[in-house]
């Protein structure tokens, strides 16, 4: 990995991806027990996704690291509206205030860990 680490944001990255996961596969869960989902998304696309993307993070920083900074800009990208999502939708998309502030906090877990993500790489290359 060079003079510089990815190695924290990395690893808060994957703290957040696994909490996309399990949100979204709980409330599939609860989707198909013909309950209200945690939030307004619950998809299987999303699931995948934030899988392949943990598995890109991995290798992205130990070999890639444009691979690396590419992925957290994405997921900076992702995370950064659904965090303002919770104060602008309709409160009855979710089933509770603590699941709405809940979904907004792992939310901006995302923003912090793609934002370090960026800086840290930048630092890397740029020596900034």
């Amino acid at each position: 990995m060079g003079s510089y680490s990815l190695e924290a944001p990395l690893r808060l990255g994957l703290v957040y991806l696994a909490l996309v996961v399990a949100w979204n596969a709980v409330g599939l869960v609860q989707i198909g027990r013909g309950m209200a989902a945690p939030g307004p998304v619950a998809s299987p696309e999303v699931i995948i996704f934030s899988l392949i993307s943990a598995v890109g993070l991995l290798a992205g920083a130990r070999k890639w690291p444009v691979l690396f900074a590419g992925l957290c800009i994405v997921m900076l990208v992702a995370a950064a509206p659904s965090v303002g999502k919770i104060f602008t939708l309709d409160p009855s998309l979710w089933p509770s205030d603590t699941w709405r502030y809940a979904g907004g906090g792992v939310n901006a877990l995302g923003v912090v860990a793609g934002t370090w993500g960026i800086i840290a790489w930048a630092q890397g290359r740029w020596g900034a």
